[in-house]
């Protein structure tokens, strides 16, 4: 995604970056540029019709954000924590799935490890389940 937008940059299309809560490192370049990428706090865009559209991020409107930071950097960090912890254990259920003789595994969407293998008992039971309608 990230050489995509360069690639646009280096083409000549406008692009401005706008760092939210889950970039608030980036807020410390504000009114810098990065490869042709500026990074604003806002921006006015002028739409082909002529509307004039604000755009900024949302989190200028949360509370949280606003009015007790810190808990928003708490927040964020348990946030980063409970996925990397998700990753490891999506990584931990696949692995004794294989490891069971089970014929794949499957979790929510997102995750890590998704087979691709289709079971053979599947397939009939798929089968034997339209005939029954």
């Amino acid at each position: 995604m990230i050489q995509k937008l360069l690639r646009k940059a280096r083409k000549g299309t406008r692009v401005i970056f706008i760092p939210g809560n889950h970039d608030e490192f980036a807020r410390k370049y504000l009114h810098h540029n990065f490869g042709g990428i500026d990074v604003a706090e806002e921006w006015i865009h002028e739409a082909a019709d002529g509307r004039k559209l604000w755009v900024m991020h949302g989190d200028l409107f949360d509370g949280v954000i606003q009015c007790a930071k810190w808990l928003a950097h708490v927040g964020d960090s348990l946030y980063e924590f409970t996925l990397k912890l998700n990753r490891h254990l999506n990584s931990l259920r696949a692995r004794m799935g294989r490891s069971s003789g089970a014929d794949g595994a499957t979790c929510r969407p997102g995750c890590e490890y998704v087979s691709t293998r289709m079971p053979a008992p599947m397939d009939g039971f798929a089968r034997r389940h339209r005939r029954r309608r």
